[in-house]
């Protein structure tokens, strides 16, 4: 089980991806008539963030059905400079400064809350951000990928073989 997961973690985050893109969600303006001002425009964004959410996973998974990286836990060395590795970092970081462009320069914050984009489950309680909070997460994302990068650099973590 441990090395079916190592090798097929990348499918699973895709079917979770699409599953939770997919489902309805309360409130959701689909759910309620499927037509209205602006519904057609939202459903072509909510398309694009599934894409967006699916490349870092694609590319994961070309990495290791190609041979380039036998599993998932050769992503925790990037020290070791596999370019396929590096090709999953650097996909993680154009998709973060992609929305960090389109939430700050765009408007993204406004249509982010509208498809909710991002939510929290606070004690059972769904809590939607602001704008604002949008905002600071959008600009800090490129910069949580560097640190976690170097995070891992420095984490030295051993993998199976």
């Amino acid at each position: 089980m441990f090395t079916f997961i190592g090798r097929y973690f990348w499918l699973l985050c895709i079917v979770l991806a699409v599953y939770n893109f997919a489902r309805p969600q309360p409130g959701d303006e689909r759910s309620t008539s499927g037509f209205g001002p602006g519904v057609e425009e939202l459903a072509i964004l909510r398309r694009r963030i599934l894409f967006a959410n699916l490349v870092p996973w694609l590319v994961m998974g070309i990495g290791i059905l190609l041979g380039g990286v036998p599993n998932i836990w050769h992503y925790f060395r990037p020290q070791d400079l596999n370019p396929y590795v590096w090709a999953w970092y650097l996909s993680g970081f154009a998709l973060a400064c992609v929305f960090a462009f389109w939430v700050i320069f765009r408007g993204g914050a406004e249509n982010a809350i509208k498809v909710r984009l991002v939510q929290f489950n606070l004690f059972g309680k769904d809590v939607q951000p602001t704008q604002r909070w949008i905002k600071l997460y959008a600009a800090f994302s490129p910069l949580f990928i560097v640190l976690w990068i170097i995070f891992a650099w420095h984490l030295n973590a051993q993998v199976p073989k």
